[in-house]
């Protein structure tokens, strides 16, 4: 498949540290010397051809000024889970939430990250979230390292028992 010079650079640019700005698209369409609309016809035109899946972003939390995150880990019943997506959807401090089966000595199902500018405003914005629901069985841990963030381990670190 051949790509077109301006293609190329395109692609190069959704590499590089994705701009924190109202229209993105149009900050990279500025380092390209382009216009927002063509940066965007060109995303548009590698999607279709299969050149690319998506555009993903990885916030790091520490640096935008989130210094405490924590991963809940929920107790919900089925018919409990429409209510806590809906509630869910509407939190800022939430940036992740995942669905999850349970073992015999691990009975939490749902998974969030919850995140603020201290202990105590998370602490508070899990209490609050808990409350709503009738304070279903919980446990918080909170991150104590933040490692590297990555799509891929590189070999040497590959089945080494690490966690990650």
């Amino acid at each position: 498949m051949t790509l077109s010079s301006f293609e190329r650079r395109v692609l190069e640019a959704l590499q590089q540290e994705f701009p924190l700005e109202r229209r993105p698209f149009a900050a990279i369409a500025s380092r390209l010397d382009a216009t927002e609309e063509q940066v965007l016809e060109a995303v548009r035109a590698l999607r279709e051809r299969g050149v690319l899946r998506r555009i993903g972003v990885s916030v790091r939390h520490l640096r935008a000024g989130y210094t405490a995150n924590a991963l809940v880990c929920w107790r919900v019943e089925e018919e409990q889970f429409p209510l806590f997506r809906d509630l869910l959807r509407n939190m800022s401090e939430v940036s992740h939430c995942y669905r999850r089966g349970t073992t015999p000595t691990w009975p939490y199902n749902l998974y969030t990250v919850f995140h603020g500018t201290s202990r105590e405003t998370v602490e508070r914005s899990i209490a609050a979230f808990a409350n709503c629901l009738g304070d279903p069985e919980h446990r918080v841990l909170f991150s104590i390292r933040e490692f590297k963030k990555s799509r891929r381990l590189p070999a040497q670190d590959r089945n080494d028992g690490s966690v990650w």
